[in-house]
């Protein structure tokens, strides 16, 4: 078994239904998002797996402030600002660029965003709040890639 990031594997593990906010790869590069200790849940740590598989380390450390003032929904104001669910915003994936260029693709109330990890700028791609009924969670969205194979 790997050892988990150190926040992960404290003895008091999650509470309040939280989980970790991301899980997946990117490059060949296994990744894992989740609050950076002892900060605001705006504040995320995407973690990677070490190349021999031993353990994880801090790849990129994200704010996302600057998106609260371009996207005030992201603000539940039936939550306390203390709760878990203050910020209504979900990761659906971390992309791992070559070198400035990685970005995380970020959910805000059916709004898209891609938002850069080294320079914080971000751009709305999609906007499905009228297209689809309900709201889009992780487990409805799958990366596309192009690829030259053929399955026929």
């Amino acid at each position: 078994m790997l050892p988990l990031p150190a926040n992960l594997a404290s003895s008091e593990g999650y509470y309040d239904g939280a989980m970790p906010m991301y899980f997946g790869e990117s490059r060949g590069h296994l990744h894992l998002v989740d609050t950076a200790i002892g900060e605001n849940r705006l504040h995320l740590n995407v973690y990677e797996m070490l190349n021999d598989h031993s353990g994880w380390f801090v790849k990129y450390q994200v704010e996302l402030d600057e998106l609260m003032g371009a996207f005030p929904e992201m603000i539940d104001s039936n939550q306390h600002p203390s709760s878990h669910h203050y910020y209504d915003f979900e990761v659906f994936d971390v992309v791992r660029g070559e070198k400035e260029d990685a970005f995380m693709v970020v959910s805000i109330r059916g709004k898209i965003i891609r938002f850069n990890v080294h320079d914080k700028s971000f751009k709305q791609i999609s906007d499905l709040t009228n297209v689809i009924y309900g709201r889009i969670r992780g487990l409805h969205v799958h990366r596309y890639t192009e690829t030259l194979a053929s399955f026929l």
